[in-house]
């Protein structure tokens, strides 16, 4: 078979091009942590044809049959080797190198394979109607359309106070994977109108289990990566997760007394020099830029951050050549009727990560994670509470925080600043759960509940749901237009 290039083709649908691409990407994965690859090839006739989006790639291990992961899920105990194993697998894939490239400030750039993928912006902005004209608009489009995290401005917040958290200071976007992009867009879910439509279509007596739309297909993936800006002379501090407090409390990045000094020369790790913590000098270690995954900022994407609101000041300066680094990263794929949950953000020291990572999820990360992919902690949300309970009848075994079934799986740079006004009365960020939280996501976005939840059992069958349809688990569902 032939390798797919999808500009090479009219229309260029998406899933046609899955199996060639799939191909070719098939050897990735067999790299040893020694072998890095040489810079590819740039295609010099090709150098301005734009980006577009690449499947994830074959030997990684996605998607996983159901019934296997399932059978993970409903051991007992579970088995969590095989889901941090599965975690990294995915990490892994996203992170190899796509054949796609970017001009940046200091060069054209060859893209990771999650950077080419299609973002919410251009699936639910660019009000198309059809995979078709979707693809047309792809190859001019912005691959790093960055935002203030959406789930910090939720509808839902409206009438309550604002998270208790600081958003102002990173940077976020969604991205779909080409299968979740051809889901949402060839079945309408990129328009309000065709939500509308679904909602008031429910005949009176409906199961509330049914209020939902169509389930998307196994291989889809969805990730929200999460961007802190770099200057590009200087050190810049960088606030590092240092595991949850005790007691629990809001806890965002402005709170943490550990910092350290990102070098975008890459001249200066392994040292220290002074430097403000959150309000506090003190000695701080230097890491190279090329410890984080990152981004160089054209002069265009500085532009749109510095009018991006609410931000804060550091974020007011942004200019072209600075870099923004990868410091976190939600992660779901749709293996699971509920999806699988992972989440990733960066420590110094990935092989003793703070909770709630663990030993046990360092141990599974694979040795030949490309480049700075291997610096990066993760935990996983497989089910709502453990023992893992049924879609629906099951029996929440976290009515307290302290109870042996909770599960906590957050990413400290987006929920750990959470106080009871977001996750609920008595709760924190750092005691939520992504599948639990993600359960809750309805169409009307106004619609007054479900809402954001702390660790806890989600009957997706329960009465909460009986006046909504249920998006699916997907929050970013909301933003159509």
């Amino acid at each position: 078979m032939r390798n797919y290039d999808p500009r090479h083709e009219p229309g260029w649908l998406w899933v046609s091009a899955i199996v060639g691409l799939l191909l070719v990407s098939l050897a990735c994965g067999d790299r040893s942590p020694e072998e890095e690859p040489p810079p590819a090839a740039e295609p010099e006739a090709e150098a301005d044809a734009g980006v577009n989006p690449v499947p994830f790639p074959a030997g990684f291990n996605v998607p996983t049959d159901r019934t296997t992961i399932e059978d993970w899920v409903f051991a007992s105990p579970q088995n969590t080797e095989a889901m941090f194993g599965h975690a990294w697998d995915i990490w892994n894939g996203m992170f190899q190198p796509s054949g796609e490239y970017q001009q940046q400030p200091d060069g054209r750039r060859e893209l990771v394979v999650f950077e080419t993928w299609a973002s919410d912006v251009d699936v639910f902005d660019s009000g198309v109607t059809s995979l078709e004209q979707l693809a047309s608009a792809m190859p001019a489009r912005n691959v790093k359309p960055f935002h203030v995290p959406r789930q910090l401005n939720h509808p839902a917040f409206a009438e309550a106070a604002p998270p208790d958290t600081d958003p102002e200071q990173v940077l976020a976007f969604v991205k779909y994977d080409p299968v979740a992009a051809s889901h949402i867009v060839t079945q309408g879910y990129n328009r309000a109108s065709t939500l509308n439509e679904i909602q008031a279509s429910w005949p009176s007596g409906t199961p509330v289990l049914d209020r939902q739309i169509d389930e998307f297909e196994p291989a889809s993936i969805a990730i929200k990566p999460v961007w802190y800006l770099v200057k590009q002379t200087g050190l810049t501090v960088f606030p590092v997760w240092p595991g949850p407090p005790s007691p629990a409390k809001s806890f965002g990045p402005g709170d943490w007394d550990t910092c350290v000094l990102v070098d975008p020369t890459n001249q200066g790790g392994g040292g220290t020099q002074q430097g403000d913590c959150n309000g506090t000098q003190k000695d701080l270690p230097v890491v190279n830029l090329d410890q984080f995954h990152f981004q160089q900022l054209t002069a265009e994407e500085a532009a749109d951050i510095r009018e991006l609101q609410p931000t804060g000041d550091d974020l007011q300066g942004a200019a072209e050549g600075d870099y923004t680094i990868l410091v976190a990263m939600h992660v779901t794929s749709k293996e699971l009727q509920r999806w699988t949950w992972q989440t990733f953000w960066w420590t110094t020291d990935p092989d003793a990560p703070d909770a709630p990572s663990s030993a046990e999820a360092a141990a599974a990360r694979p040795a030949n994670l490309p480049g700075a992919a291997s610096h990066y902690a993760t935990c996983t949300a497989y089910s709502m509470v453990v023992p893992a309970q049924p879609i629906t009848g099951g029996t929440n075994l976290c009515e307290q925080v302290t109870d042996p079934g909770c599960l906590f799986c957050f990413n400290p740079y987006l929920e750990a600043g959470f106080g009871p006004s977001t996750v609920g009365p008595d709760r924190y960020g750092i005691q939520t759960n992504c599948m639990s939280c993600h359960a809750g996501a309805p169409w009307p976005p106004s619609a007054p509940v479900p809402t954001y939840v702390a660790d806890q059992y989600v009957d997706l069958g329960g009465s909460e749901f009986s006046e909504v349809t249920k998006l699916d688990f997907l929050w970013s569902l909301q933003n159509a237009k």
